[in-house]
């Protein structure tokens, strides 16, 4: 997903930010935003995975819990999303 490509090329570096907090809390949130992004990765790896095990699952009940553990992956990739883009 091209999602975390569009966040790291529009997301800009504030000024503001930099008067307003420290070089310690400016670490901090830089470090959070490597931790989301590497969660965002890993949830649209999980994503792709539940696709394929979807694919080719024969039982209606587990299919029923692959779709059910997709929104649940979708849930979290917006969560995700809305950390970076906030």
């Amino acid at each position: 997903m091209e999602d975390i490509a569009l966040l790291e090329r529009t997301a800009q570096p504030s000024s503001l930010g930099q008067k307003i907090f420290g070089k310690k809390t400016q670490t901090a949130f830089a470090a959070a935003r490597a931790e989301w992004r590497r969660q965002l990765k890993e949830c649209e790896a999980e994503l792709r995975q539940n696709e394929c095990l979807f694919n080719l699952e024969t039982d209606d009940l587990l299919i029923d819990s692959r779709i059910y553990e997709y929104q649940a992956l979708l849930c979290r990739h917006r969560y995700l999303l809305e950390k970076l883009k906030g």
